[in-house]
């Protein structure tokens, strides 16, 4: 039996390389994944994983966010903006031009937000040409 702490990580990381492969390589895939994962894995983090996946009930306090081109952030000031707006950490100005530097280039960054307001941020991120999930 895993502890609470590895067996979140583990949901996390499962249904966050699903999207990624769902994404990159299409529906079809993905779902080969999951089912890869499920005959794989104890049952009961399979069953931890389809439900969090049903509910949404999974890092809802952080959000993974990839610039998906090989090039800068496009619009680097909003970034930074968007960033120091909805990121619960109350980063100073530096703090989030560096989170922006990491994106350039296919980078990848997680970021801490209220469940709340998780949804909003990401579409704002999402709107800046980013991948956030």
């Amino acid at each position: 039996m895993l502890s609470e702490k590895y067996q979140e990580e583990l949901v996390n990381a499962s249904i966050g390389l699903m999207q990624i492969v769902s994404e990159i390589y299409g529906a079809e895939r993905g779902q080969e994944l999951w089912t890869t994962i499920a005959d794989t894995i104890d049952p009961e983090l399979k069953d931890a994983v389809f439900m969090a996946m049903l509910t949404g009930n999974y890092r809802r306090n952080r959000l993974h966010v990839r610039n998906p081109f090989v090039s800068d952030v496009a619009n680097k000031v909003a970034v930074v903006k968007c960033i120091r707006t909805y990121d619960n950490r109350r980063l100073t100005l530096k703090e989030a031009v560096e989170i922006a530097d990491r994106l350039n280039n296919a980078g990848v960054q997680i970021l801490q937000v209220d469940p709340e307001i998780r949804p909003t941020f990401a579409v704002e991120l999402r709107k800046l040409g980013l991948v956030a999930n």
